[in-house]
């Protein structure tokens, strides 16, 4: 399977099967010296036991494209990039003991389980104390999160990165909330945005301006920390 990550083509031995998202996914590495062929047994047997596999060819490897990880730490980031363009969620690595090796024998390599991809939040609050306060939370809660300081630096954030929900106040200085929402309501990129309205207006004007710009959550501060986190992750999982 061939498919661009990191703006470069890379290929994967999957076992002979077709990927499915539905599947748990394998991710197995090669050493230094190695390409995707040292897994050729572990990829097929996975892969007929209800497995996807990736027994991937890392970049300047064999048939993948682009420069060749310099450190651990950039192979890492190579394979979240590679699980990333392929949506996927649950993770379990192996690699091959490294260089010389002529492959990796199951059941006695090193496995490596890589954490599903944290939600991102863009938190939008023009007071300090409420973006320390409710990011320190979210970031607790197991959510990444990037604050801006009122709608303009949203703007920016945005043009920058994805994100899976706004987390947004409405009187901030330069573009307030209202104005952000109905920016994003007219950009392709981020128009099906989710957006939760988090603010100390309370008046049903405040609220029905809100809803027409398509907000479906709006929550008054101060904010209940258990409930505001479980709003949050019902918004970002479905």
């Amino acid at each position: 399977m061939r498919l661009p990550v990191n703006g470069h083509d890379t290929y994967c031995y999957t076992g002979g099967r077709a990927f499915d998202p539905a599947l748990p996914t394998a991710v197995l590495i090669h050493g230094v010296l190695n390409d995707h062929s040292v897994w050729a047994m572990q990829s097929r047997w996975l892969a007929h036991h209800g497995w996807n596999v990736l027994a991937v060819d890392l970049p300047g490897h064999c048939r993948s494209a682009g420069p060749a990880p310099q450190s651990v730490e950039e192979a890492a980031d190579f394979t979240i990039a590679l699980l990333d363009a392929l949506g996927v969620a649950e993770r379990v690595a192996g690699r091959s003991r490294g260089e010389g090796s002529s492959g990796a024998v199951a059941g006695t390599d090193t496995a490596i389980v890589i954490p599903p991809a944290r939600k991102r939040v863009l938190l939008v609050d023009d007071s300090i104390s409420v973006r320390r306060f409710v990011g320190q939370m979210l970031e607790k809660a197991g959510f990444d999160v990037t604050t801006a300081a009122d709608g303009a630096d949203a703007i920016t954030r945005l043009g920058e990165a994805a994100f899976d929900v706004l987390v947004t106040d409405l009187e901030m200085p330069r573009v307030n909330g209202y104005e952000l929402i109905d920016d994003l309501r007219r950009r392709a990129s981020t128009r099906t945005l989710p957006v939760i309205v988090l603010t100390t207006r309370a008046g049903d004007k405040h609220v029905a301006l809100a809803r027409q710009l398509g907000v479906d959550h709006y929550v008054t501060k101060p904010v209940e920390e258990q409930t505001f986190v479980a709003l949050v992750g019902s918004v970002v999982h479905g």
